[in-house]
């Protein structure tokens, strides 16, 4: 990630789903964690990217 995101912004993160809550002072303070709706890692999803 390139920027702080705003909070209320949400993201998958590594197949978990996550909604920031609180920034502060040029960093993510608090952070929600949504345990239930975890999306299973596939054979497809674990293989590295070929660049070319």
């Amino acid at each position: 990630m390139e920027f702080i995101p705003d909070s209320g912004t949400s993201l998958m993160l590594n197949h978990y789903p996550l909604e920031i809550m609180q920034v502060k002072n040029n960093m993510v303070k608090t952070v929600r964690l949504f345990l239930d709706q975890i999306i299973p890692q596939t054979e497809d999803q674990t293989e590295p990217l070929d660049d070319g």
